[in-house]
């Protein structure tokens, strides 16, 4: 059986953004020092933020993509290393039979885990929120 040790890095909490403390906290290249990969949003909640290989893109409530500046600051993310455990090639599955086959072959629950999907697919969803301007609803 793999084991599992990646350190996960979160800055901010879901229990700041509720009550709209909205503006960004750190930099982009501070939050690049604990992790090449993740999640979170850019301040004002701009958008959705996907770290990629150590690159951070913004997707925007326009449908437009872009990437983060290392100035920029973020309220609020989860990132980590990269540390591939294990791999497996599939083709042709639904989300679901994805999302069964990965459950199926990761040994612990209610334990965080990160999957890396490589591939091409005809389209992909986003959950975008649009920019939040001040003052900032509570």
């Amino acid at each position: 059986m793999a084991k599992y040790e990646s350190k996960v890095y979160q800055h901010g909490t879901l229990g700041m953004l509720v009550p709209g403390l909205f503006e960004g906290t750190m930099t982009v290249a501070d939050l690049l020092k604990h992790g090449g990969w993740g999640i979170g949003t850019a301040s004002g909640l701009d958008g959705e933020m996907i770290l990629l290989d150590h690159v951070p893109y913004l997707a925007q409530s326009n449908g437009e993509i872009r990437i983060l500046k290392p100035e920029e600051k973020i309220p609020f993310a989860t990132v980590h290393f990269e540390e591939i455990k294990d791999s497996f090639k599939v083709e042709n599955l639904t989300q679901k039979e994805l999302e069964d086959k990965i459950l199926a072959d990761y040994p612990y629950k209610n334990v965080l885990f990160a999957v890396k999907i490589v591939g091409n697919f005809s389209t992909v969803k986003t959950r975008v929120v649009e920019k939040q301007t001040r003052p900032y609803c509570k």
